[in-house]
């Protein structure tokens, strides 16, 4: 018997066997917050349509996915057990034979199903995506169906072979797939009008193993064809033929994408999920081989949309939960929804609607309106799907939060209807028996009713040929799309080149993606049979496709350059290479999307063709793009300039009012060098930057060089550097910053070269680039500059000097040990520490010759009372960085030797330690003084009280324990734990208090601590900030930002203990913990963080004419200060204009605010007029709509700041009710 077969009887018999149970199955009570008829009055459908219950407990508990039949029947998967291994406890108990497919009828036509059928039950774990497969014979009378189901580790295939409804034939499709018993595996199944079944695949985290431990586990799959395909790329977007052939990799580095949704043109688009506070959650639009940056090395953003080669997403849509996904082709909800993308959106409680703008290669969308939206803290819609007549289903999961595999009922859930105002009940009534009949049912808005249309005419075969030309022909442009995949289903490629000329553009694009798609090779494939690798189609029709190489609409060009990435550049006497310079010539300088599907075509093409294209700086002659004319573009910068989007926000996108600069042939040259990131481009930028006299251009060019492997481009920025250093000192600061970044990984063979010292030497005479010099002597690890980190130690500025020591500890132990004792002694008796002495508690770890004796060094320092206390504290720090200084650390809380003003520092420390048992020893020798510890069954009564909002905000910003020191909300706070801005709409207040008492239940995956041990004996932990080949930045609890060498790296893993320490609340009274809970709930207004800002007047830094935030939405002003040698002004006479546009959608109150130091003197104005800002840097904005509004900060250091003092970041947020977008430039 064949593993295959195997696998298929050991489920038959777990899911057949069960079926004696009744159909509910559950517990007999139900516990919802709210009925369902009463949860139906708080909805609110958007204007012209009701809201109408379908479907509620115990009918239906806990839908994961609907759909719906040819015969107005709504299939449901239901998830009783979801994630027991996390939440079974208390009322969470394992439902035996749950996890059903059901159908739900309404026989007698009042709008309410009366009738359930249980197709198949215990679908162990749980049964994630549903996609019904109808089966009519030559008649039109129903045989059965196939139905198609995520359940990790396999793809199953439940057939009803008699029509019964009733699973009697239950196999797996394909198997290997990881994310067992988790959201991040496999889901989202929907059938296409090519014959192929789409889903997804989350990016694998959590994976149950039989040990009941997890890991992160991708796939590794081996079709019926013979294709072994296997992936590490995140999640990914994934297709397969029915049959279990020609498995495929669409599109990869998602994070999890629950659902696709085609359009009938074959238009991809995925809803995919991120963890709560990263602003993350996002639809993108699909093209073949694209990848789609979640997690980008290199790149210090969650989302590496900034990146060449990552294509950015369609919309953002900040915080949530998003789950299903749905094209809407009807105007059954009316004419403005036509076209548009529905999106279940369970986090944010509303069923989100984005109508689509073709717009280049792809589409641009606006928020704002939703279909349904709920103020029913338990309404939780996970899927949205269309019926016979155009109305909308939309499945509730009910429960008081979502997120984190954690839930809490197993009792209730719901569906609803959304229709017209007045909507009435019908049946549908399809002739499957009959051509005519065959044409109506594809135009159905259902999508099994499309399928089934379909699969009956290709049975036909030729006879129907007639019957669906006549409909490609004539139809809307929606019916000829339907209609083309079938034609050509029947009788090949041919008619896809007789639509190629069709009118409208996506039919056009449509007609390309046929003839030009090929299996995609993406991932690790290998072929277990040589008649796997079949032929490429587009080698085949190659000349019907060169005849759209100069289609006027963008997105038809981007499906032929994607048909090409595979093809022999020289085939058929140049034919592809002559096609592909014509195609990259027609790019406007402007289309990512574009773009991104160029570097698809040409990243691996002869370095004698990429170099053809950009042609030769030197003697001014331009490639495809003609003359670089450099003496007049070399100084235009307010110029189209990569990366074509707004990367600066987790939620930024392109809205179709959003337009870019003018372009020229210089700043399209640069797009494309950009992007592909090529040897021949790097070398062609070095050669164009020493022309280009605008920042703007000079930004990007480095970047391009900073993103180049060869040393040798390393050594010319080290030059050019050098050269700018006497002119523009912030000029060469970015430069020193990417060699310094360089140096320890590609660049490395160019440490010692000549030009780099010559920079070193000049920066270091350079006042405001010394502490850049020392970065970038750090990367050197060269003993040459030894006397000179002496001479910085021994001079006047207390952060220089630190930073000095901290560098010749890395470069020269034994010369930095007799300098780090002095200084230690130094501070003995001061009522102070100073930067140096920290630096050297800080230092003594790389120092000892072994950790046992960097232990005793640093307990000495602890307990000697003769030192200060912040010397002290550094020290205790530094003892928590290894196993034998935790040791040390427990013993003396143990005997009462640890100093009493550090003991709640040491116990927040050690009680987000990844090891379990150094906690319990944290909790049992360093115990809090009176401590309550109280659980959430004796505070769950808290959770519906009312409170005062205002004081739980003052508690959560400035209280003893203050929440803000590690989460921000509104642009207020650290950003250690997640943003927690929206927290109120994911999240009912029993299930806030729950997350705040047990913080290690439920962590979002980005969350999750990273422990590394160094060579040196250390064991670091936090979050990463940036991991690349070259350094990994981690963020620890109390807010330091620690960079470690990955060579210094010896080994790495991931905790599941939250950074948030447990018994947060065991020192709060009842009311306080009220007020704080009536805070977070009201958390609903949405927030955009400004992550650009151009800078209008700067009075001495003309190198700077725009701010980018940080991962975290902080600007860095120390650039716009830096000392330029031309400048005779002192700090407090100078000033600073920053600019940024404000769009709303309607007219609006919204609330600015501003986050910075406190040595910054800040002015505000709105379209030219002065706003007050309050003593919380606060103030309301009156925003119109319908245009840009100008928000203009002018800033002013204070008299009386002083660089130790004074923070030199900037936060700006915009909160309101409804979504602010922000810009650089007036549309």
């Amino acid at each position: 018997m064949s593993p295959r077969a195997l696998i298929a009887l050991l489920v038959l018999g777990l899911i057949v066997g069960s079926f004696s149970g009744s159909w509910n199955g559950g517990p007999a009570v139900c516990r919802a917050q709210m009925p369902p008829e009463q949860t139906v009055t708080t909805l609110k459908p958007a204007e012209g349509l009701e809201v109408i219950l379908f479907a509620a407990e115990p009918m239906v508990v806990n839908p994961t996915n609907i759909d719906v039949d040819s015969r107005g029947r709504v299939w449901v998967t239901e998830g009783l057990n979801y994630r027991l291994y996390r939440n079974e406890k208390g009322e969470i108990v394992r439902q035996h034979g749950a996890d059903r497919i059901k159908i739900l009828e309404d026989t007698d036509l009042d709008g309410r199903a009366d009738k359930v059928t249980v197709f198949a039950e215990g679908i162990t774990p749980v049964p994630m995506g549903l996609a019904v497969e109808e089966r009519y014979d030559d008649h039109g009378r129903y045989l059965g169906c196939r139905v198609y189901v995520g359940n990790s580790p396999n793809l199953m295939v439940f057939e009803d072979t008699n029509g019964d409804d009733k699973a009697d034939r239950i196999e797996p499709l394909l198997t290997g797939f990881g994310g067992i018993d988790s959201d991040h595996g496999v889901h989202g199944m929907v059938l296409a009008l090519d014959g192929k079944l789409y889903f997804t695949h989350g990016d694998g985290c959590c994976s149950v193993q039989p040990d009941k431990s997890q890991k992160t586990q991708n796939f590794d799959v081996v079709d019926h064809s013979g294709r072994h395909v296997r992936s590490d790329q995140l999640a990914n977007t994934l297709r397969v033929n029915r049959d279990g052939t020609e498995f495929e990799i669409i599109a990869d580095r998602q994070r999890n994408n629950y659902e696709i949704a085609l359009d009938s043109f074959g238009g991809m688009f995925v809803s995919d999920n991120d963890d709560d506070g990263r602003q993350g959650c996002r639809i993108i639009h699909v093209f073949d081989g694209g990848s789609y940056g979640y997690r980008t090395p290199g790149s210090p953003r969650h989302w590496g949309e900034e990146v060449p080669g990552n294509l950015p997403k369609l919309v953002g849509t900040g915080n949530g939960s998003p789950c299903g996904l749905r094209v809407c082709e009807t105007n059954a909800l009316g004419d403005r929804f036509l076209g548009a993308l529905l999106e279940a959106e369970a986090g944010t409680r509303q069923i989100n609607v984005f109508p689509l703008t073709r717009m280049g290669a792809t589409y641009r969308t606006t928020s704002g309106e939703t279909l349904l939206r709920g103020d029913d803290p338990w309404f939780r819609p996970v899927d949205v799907t269309l019926d016979h007549d155009g109305s909308a289903l939309v499945a509730d999961w009910y429960d008081g939060g979502v997120g984190g595999h954690a839930f809490q009922d197993q009792t209730t859930g719901r569906i609803y209807r959304v229709a017209p105002k007045g909507w009435q009940p019908s049946r549908p009534s399809h002739d499957f028996g009959t051509p005519d009949g065959l044409l109506a049912a594809l135009k159905s808005p259902v999508t099994a009713t499309q399928d089934a249309a379909a699969r009956a005419l290709v049975a036909q075969g030729p006879a129907a040929c007639a019957t669906v030309a006549q409909l490609a022909l004539n139809g809307s442009p929606i019916e000829r799309a339907r209609a083309l995949w079938v034609w050509t289903r029947i009788d090949g490629l041919d008619p896809a080149v007789t639509l190629a000329n069709d009118p409208d553009p996506r039919v056009r694009e449509q007609a390309a993606r046929i003839l030009g798609r090929d299996v995609s090779r993406m991932g690790d494939v290998t072929f277990t049979r040589p008649e796997a690798q079949r032929p490429l189609r587009a080698l085949e029709r190659l000349d019907d496709l060169l005849t759209l190489v100069d289609d006027p609409d963008a997105g038809v060009r981007k499906e032929v350059i994607l048909a090409l990435r595979d093809l022999p550049t020289n085939h058929d006497g140049g034919k592809v290479g002559q096609a592909l310079r014509r195609l990259t010539a027609s790019w406007d300088g402007q289309d990512r999307w574009y773009l991104e599907a160029l570097g698809l075509a040409l990243q691996h093409r002869e370095p004698a063709f990429i170099t053809d294209l950009l042609g030769d700086p030197r003697s001014g002659a331009g490639g495809v793009f003609g003359p670089l004319d450099l003496e007049q573009t070399a100084r235009q910068g307010d110029v189209a300039l990569p990366p074509y989007f707004p990367a600066d926000r987790n939620d930024a996108y392109l809205t179709p009012e959003d337009q870019f600069g003018p372009v020229t042939p210089l700043s399209r040259s640069l797009g494309l060098a950009w992007r592909l990131n090529r040897a021949e481009t790097a070398a062609w930028v070095a050669e164009v930057l020493p022309s280009l006299d605008h920042p703007a251009l000079r930004r990007v060019a480095e970047e391009i060089l900073g993103r180049a492997s060869d040393p040798a481009i390393g050594v010319r920025l080290a030059r050019l550097a050098t050269n700018d250093l006497t002119t523009d000192p912030n000029r060469a600061r970015s430069a020193i910053a990417t060699l310094a970044s360089k140096l320890g990984g590609d660049w490395r063979a160019a440490r010692d070269h000549q030009a780099v010292s010559d920079l070193i030497t000049r920066a270091l005479a350079t006042p405001s680039l010394r502490g850049d010099a020392l970065k970038l002597i750090a990367a050197t690890k060269s003993p040459r500059y030894v006397n000179t980190l002496i001479d910085l130690i021994g001079g006047q500025d207390p952060e220089l000097r630190a930073d000095a020591l901290e560098t010749l500890a890395r470069l020269s132990p034994e010369t930095a040990r007799p300098l780090v004792e002095e200084a230690l002694e130094r501070a003995r008796g001061q009522s102070a520490s100073n930067p140096l002495a920290d630096a050297s508690a800080r230092a003594l770890i790389r120092l000892a010759d072994s950790p046992e004796k960097a232990r005793d060094r640093l307990r000495d320092l602890l307990t000697d009372e003769n030192l200060p206390l912040g010397l002290r504290r550094e020290a205790l720090k530094s003892l928590a960085g290894f196993q034998q200084g935790i040791d040390t650390i427990l013993d003396l809380g143990r005997t009462q030797a640890l100093p009493s003003e550090l003991i709640g520092e040491a116990r927040l420390i050690l009680a987000s330690h990844p090891d379990p048992r150094m906690r319990q020893r944290a909790a049992a020798d360093l115990p809090a003084s009176a401590s309550k510890g109280r659980d959430f069954s004796d505070l769950i009564e808290l959770a519906a009280r009312n409170g005062d909002a205002q004081r739980g905000r003052a508690q959560f910003l400035a209280g003893s324990q203050a929440c803000a020191g590690c989460h921000r909300v509104q642009g207020k706070g650290e950003w250690i734990g997640p943003d927690l801005s929206t927290i109120g709409v994911k999240y009912a207040k029993a299930d806030l208090l729950r997350h705040i008492l047990a913080p290690n239940e439920a962590i979002g995956y980005n969350y999750r601590t990273v422990v590394v041990a160094l060579n040196d004996g250390q064991i670091l932990s936090g979050l990463p900030v940036e991991d690349s080949a070259e350094r990994l930045i981690l963020k620890t609890a109390d807010g330091r930002r620690i960079t470690i060498p990955v060579a210094e790296i010896e080994e790495r893993s991931q905790s599941d203990v939250s950074l948030m320490p447990e018994g947060l609340l065991d020192q709060w009274d009842d009311q306080a913990i009220v007020d704080l809970l009536e805070y977070l709930s009201s958390l609903t207004a949405t927030v955009a963080v400004v992550g650009e800002l151009e800078v209008v007047e700067p009075n001495d830094a003309s190198s700077v004419n725009r701010l980018t935030a940080n991962v975290e939405g902080l600007f860095d002003l120390s650039s716009l200060w830096a000392t330029n040698p031309n400048s005779n002004q002192p700090d407090a006479a100078r000033s600073v204009t920053l600019r940024v546009g404000l769009t709303s959608p309607g007219v609006q109150t919204a609330r600015l605010v501003l986050d910075h130091g406190p040595g910054w003197r800040v002015a505000v104005a709105l379209d030219g007029q002065p706003l007050t800002l309050d003593p919380h840097s606060e103030t309301t904005l009156e925003l119109p709509a319908g245009r840009v509004a100008d928000l203009t900060l002018i800033l002013k250091r204070s008299p009386q700041a002083n660089d130790d003092a004074s923070r030199s970041t900037l936060g700006v947020a915009v909160v309101a009710d409804r979504p602010v977008r922000t810009t650089l430039r007036r549309p």
